[in-house]
């Protein structure tokens, strides 16, 4: 009778109306919209790329290609593991036949490979959108060796431990004798998802700050109608870079919060919003920034260095180009010209 009861106080926490309902109905709803407005964002993105067909955005391509094939793994992933687990809480809660639960607690081979499935196409994600955010650092800072290598190296860091811990937690999970290694990848994984967000920021930053800086440029050549223009930029650029960062602090305040005991029952799951968010970001820079028309192409907002020349002779007109390497003659796909009356 007293390991009843003790079976009964163990799955207590998790065969609640907030577990068993609200919880599993809120995080699944706020995922698909979240990925509903992802797909099509990636299709207007896509559609964008492959307008502007030039070997300079051939990395962005496969780069939102693969994030939204990411995505895809991550979502469904998330729908198969969070369905199943729902049923299995309901039907403890229902027949209050607990021993099917509290096996599926204490190890479930299923659990471990949803698990897995969901950490690690997380971490991907955020891989490849750091190759995204990192090259356009780059190219925008002037195409500095030594900058690209730092970035790289703190993202290569970053999203190292994020893999090592992702395998920690698959290990733990794996083997209940293993739990210790389970409790420690999840002090770690918190850690590292805070941190990862900071960098991703600070990029976002990086970037937008760059293109600000230009802008001053930019305003003392051609006025005021072309400050509007980097405003614009920067703006996008800013906005939709602290995404990610946003949803992962929140997600973390939240679990802090209503889940101090790491029994995983929150009303809703933020960190499914900002894994998703880590892919959509990046993408969503690209379809603002081209979409509002206040560049020629994206190639534009990518590469702004510029090279200011004298207006030629007998003309009223002021010319900036965007050559996308300063240190050779820019191609015809390198130079945009804009020109405006004085």
């Amino acid at each position: 009778m007293s390991s009843d009861s003790g079976l009964e106080e163990f799955v207590a926490p998790f065969i609640t109306v907030q577990e068993v309902v609200v919880g599993p109905i809120a995080t699944l709803s706020l995922m698909l919209v979240v990925y509903g407005m992802y797909a099509i964002i990636f299709g207007f993105c896509v559609n964008i790329l492959f307008q502007r067909k030039t070997s300079k955005l051939g990395l962005y391509l496969a780069c939102t290609i693969a994030l939204f094939v990411l995505a895809n793994i991550y979502v469904w992933s998330v729908v198969w593991g969070m369905v199943r687990q729902t049923i299995i809480y309901f039907q403890a809660a229902k027949t209050q036949d607990y021993e099917p639960l509290a096996e599926y607690l204490v190890h479930d081979n299923r659990k471990t490979v949803w698990t897995a499935l969901t950490n690690l196409s997380g971490i991907f994600m955020n891989c490849v959108a750091d190759i995204m955010l990192i090259h356009r650092c780059y190219v925008l800072w002037g195409s500095n060796r030594i900058f690209l290598y730092v970035l790289a190296f703190i993202a290569f860091v970053l999203n190292g431990l994020g893999i090592a811990v992702s395998i920690m937690v698959v290990i733990g999970l794996g083997e209940p004798s293993k739990r210790d290694i389970f409790i420690v990848a999840n002090t770690i994984g918190g850690g590292w998802s805070i941190t990862s967000a900071v960098f991703n920021g600070l990029l976002s930053l990086l970037t937008a700050g760059r293109i600000w800086w230009v802008s001053r440029e930019a305003r003392q050549l051609m006025g005021t109608r072309v400050n509007a223009r980097y405003k614009t930029i920067f703006a996008a650029i800013l906005e939709s870079g602290i995404l990610y960062p946003t949803t992962v602090i929140a997600a973390m305040v939240i679990v802090t919060v209503l889940d101090p005991h790491n029994y995983g029952t929150v009303p809703v799951d933020l960190s499914v919003v900002s894994t998703l968010m880590s892919g959509l970001a990046p993408t969503l820079i690209i379809v603002r920034v081209a979409h509002g028309k206040q560049v020629e192409s994206v190639q534009q907002m990518m590469s702004i260095n510029f090279a200011a020349r004298e207006p030629q002779s007998g003309t009223n007109a002021a010319t900036v180009d965007f050559p996308t390497h300063p240190d050779r003659n820019p191609s015809r796909d390198d130079i945009e010209a804009v020109q405006l009356e004085k």
